[in-house]
């Protein structure tokens, strides 16, 4: 009986500790496509209100820009709160039957996540798992991202617009010392959630991010207008 419980712990532990094979890994830039998940021509916008709290616009800009090893759409947002107008880069592509976009790790705009934030033929249930070593406050850690799509037909009302067959993706991030032996397990450092609609893009998302205290962030943003350039 006790050989038996040590080899389920030892199972379970193995399980832990093991990297799951994440879909952002070993992407090909010959893959890139239209992307048509939001618009990319310059002159379109949209308006979030966020309870940062502030207004920010994001705007397309009609061009590219090669980061990661991969070839994005070149977006930026503006909070109209701030006196200091400052424009932050955003990134949006699609590679294969995957949209990414790259997440600012730290905040420095040097340190990105390349992040698949949805599939082609969404369906509930669908998962997919991101996964890649960075460098947080100058220790290595493993990112785990564990992605899941909860509803593909919702229906959203917030200040006064109605978007209707919303696909609704909720994720768990996971975090755990890199390089470190015996493998450490991983452990929750948060959740991320999406809301959206194709062709309009994002029109709600949320994250409640918390990595050991070091990096935190708590954020929720409304789509209240937008312009997609004809």
């Amino acid at each position: 009986m006790k050989q038996v419980t040590l080899l389920l712990l030892t199972v379970l532990l193995f399980t832990a500790c093991k990297k799951p094979s994440g879909v952002n890994q070993n992407l090909n830039n010959n893959n890139t496509q239209t992307l048509d998940l939001m618009s990319t021509k310059n002159g379109s916008w949209w308006l979030y209100i966020s309870n940062a709290p502030g207004v920010f616009y994001r705007y397309a800009t009609g061009k590219d820009s090669f980061k990661e090893n991969l070839t994005f759409n070149y977006y930026y947002r503006y909070d109209t709160t701030s006196a200091f107008k400052t424009q932050y880069p955003d990134y949006f592509t699609k590679n294969a039957n995957k949209y990414l976009t790259l997440i600012d790790v730290d905040g420095t705009e040097t340190t990105y996540l390349t992040y698949v934030i949805l599939e082609d033929s969404s369906y509930v249930g669908q998962n997919w798992d991101n996964t890649e070593t960075k460098t947080l406050s100058g220790y290595n850690a493993d990112i785990w991202i564990h992605s899941n799509v909860d509803s593909v037909y919702e229906t959203v009302n917030f200040y006064n617009n109605t978007y209707d067959s919303v696909i609704y993706v909720h994720s768990d991030v996971n975090v755990r010392p890199s390089g470190l032996t015996p493998t450490p397990p991983y452990v929750s450092a948060g959740t991320l959630d999406v809301w959206f609609k194709r062709g309009l893009g994002i029109v709600h998302e949320k994250g409640n991010i918390n990595v050991a205290g070091v990096i935190t962030k708590n954020y929720e943003d409304w789509l209240i207008n937008h312009y997609l350039a004809p």
